[in-house]
């Protein structure tokens, strides 16, 4: 039986399952607050009609700051109150950077995730270097990562992923608000059909692209990782490999044609930089393409 790690070049697919796991948790607990705060506290004073199943209002957010004031003013006052909440509750409880001002890198929760995967590809560097003949410091790609130009590209990378975190909290945010005014424009009073109405922008855009997010982001920090190791093991060309996923009656077809097309494919790092991921699932890596001189 083929693993998936076996089915992995960069090694990452359990990190990549942690960190969207992580993002998506707290996105539940999002829509845990507004089932709490539009059903069981009727922050909005609204009607009981259209009782649906809401799932668990259970919750555990960071910050008083993040509940839905009580709000019993005109429409308009009230879809505002709203956007305001969904605004200050993504931020308290998923983008989570308010405790660490301009200091992110190395404190966010996504960090471990992002220099993990970095670290990653530095250890796939060293490894198929070796394999190509090259001669490869015995070293420990932690240390290797706090190093040289290392250090810098990892915080490069720790801040893409908080600032791409940030526009899909914003998109969350604005969808949710948007979605929640239409339906309270048209008449709609229930607190539950409103609750769902919020909580299914939240599962469709907080917590897809939150998983996006963490297959592209761990994804990309692996491939800059690699490349800035090869270079300091003084390889110049490298060729893509695109993994052939093991189907007893559809040989290859796991690849997609995008990536099958580049494989075999050779580049100079600089031409190679930023090829990788070519979509959110791409598992692809590159590996050297000339032998030591």
């Amino acid at each position: 039986m083929v693993t998936a790690q076996e089915n992995d070049p960069q090694n990452l697919v359990d990190e990549k399952r942690r960190l969207g796991g992580a993002i998506a948790g707290r996105f539940r607990d999002l829509k845990g607050l507004v089932i709490a705060d539009l059903i069981e506290r009727d922050a909005l004073g609204l009607s009981l009609s259209g009782s649906t199943a809401v799932g668990e209002s259970s919750i555990s957010v960071t910050s008083g700051a993040s509940h839905l004031s009580e709000t019993r003013g005109s429409d308009a006052e009230k879809v505002a109150a709203v956007g305001d909440w969904l605004r200050r509750a993504t931020t308290n409880e998923v983008l989570e950077t308010e405790p660490f001002g301009n200091d992110i890198s190395g404190n966010h929760y996504t960090s471990t995730y992002v220099t993990g995967a970095y670290e990653t590809g530095i250890r796939h560097a060293d490894r198929s270097a070796r394999a190509a003949g090259y001669d490869v410091p015995d070293e420990e790609a932690a240390a290797v990562a706090g190093a040289g130009n290392h250090a810098n590209r990892i915080e490069s990378h720790n801040r893409r992923v908080v600032d791409d975190l940030r526009g899909v909290t914003t998109a969350t945010a604005t969808q949710a608000t948007r979605q929640f005014s239409d339906e309270f424009s048209s008449g709609n009073r229930s607190r539950y059909q409103l609750a769902d109405e919020i909580n299914d922008r939240v599962d469709k855009i907080g917590i897809t692209r939150g998983r996006t997010l963490a297959r592209v982001g761990l994804a990309r920090a692996h491939h800059d990782g690699s490349m800035e190791r090869f270079g300091e093991l003084g390889i110049e060309l490298v060729t893509g490999r695109a993994e052939h996923v093991r189907f007893t009656t559809a040989g290859d077809s796991g690849v997609c044609a995008q990536c099958r097309f580049l494989e075999g494919n050779v580049y100079t790092l600089e031409e190679a930089r930023g090829m990788i991921p070519q979509h959110p699932g791409c598992r692809c890596v590159f590996l050297p393409a000339n032998p030591p001189s």
